[in-house]
């Protein structure tokens, strides 16, 4: 059987302005940049691909859909406040 969150790793820049299937995540996972990141799986054109997030905004969007819901299909953006550089989904 497969890994739920095996898949090849993708930064997120490279994943944005296209439209991609979630698949699944998994919270609070600790990297070497830190505690409490998502790890993001993801479906880009056929492949499936992971990509590590720390963003609240993505954080917060996946924590309300239901993982009965999966996939959910949605473009990540680029939006910026404040002089900062987000993610979210649409």
């Amino acid at each position: 059987h497969e890994c739920p969150m095996c898949a090849r790793g993708e930064k997120i820049d490279a994943l944005v302005n296209k439209e991609v299937d979630i698949l699944d995540y998994t919270s609070d996972v600790e990297t070497k940049q830190g505690e409490g990141r998502f790890v993001v799986k993801v479906n880009d054109n056929g492949k499936a691909v992971k990509f590590f997030t720390n963003c609240r905004k993505i954080k917060d969007a996946l924590k309300q859909i239901p993982k009965d819901k999966f996939p959910v299909s949605t473009t990540i953006r680029i939006i910026s406040e404040d002089n900062r550089r987000f993610y979210k989904f649409t």
